[in-house]
């Protein structure tokens, strides 16, 4: 287990802090979600899911790693668009999994 998940489970949706927990696929853009200050390597908000999967990848086509239930609260990393023009955000769910969810699927909105 990654040293992001394990700091997720054992912190829920608190803000991550040192390099080591950033996220692998950190695109080091700051999400549209209030927020003091964003590196790239820390988590910078969080957000609400409405429902829906988090992704492998930014693609409604990639495999889906967990599902972010309405109303479970999620910890925003940054966000990317994919080569369709989508906005996807970069995030971690309560139970630690990380990946990402569609824009439209969380409180933060494209």
């Amino acid at each position: 287990m990654s040293a992001k998940i394990k700091a997720a489970v054992l912190l829920g949706s608190i803000a991550l802090t040192g390099a080591a927990m950033a996220p692998a696929h950190a695109v080091g853009t700051t999400p549209s979600v209030s927020v003091a200050s964003y590196d790239g390597t820390t988590a910078a908000a969080t957000t609400t899911s409405k429902g829906g999967h988090i992704r492998t990848s930014p693609y409604g086509t990639s495999s889906s790693v967990s599902w972010a239930y309405a109303g479970e609260v999620l910890t925003v990393y940054g966000y990317d668009y994919n080569s369709y023009g989508n906005k996807w955000y970069d995030v971690v769910d309560s139970a630690g999994y990380s990946g990402w969810i569609y824009c439209g699927n969380v409180t933060a909105g494209c």
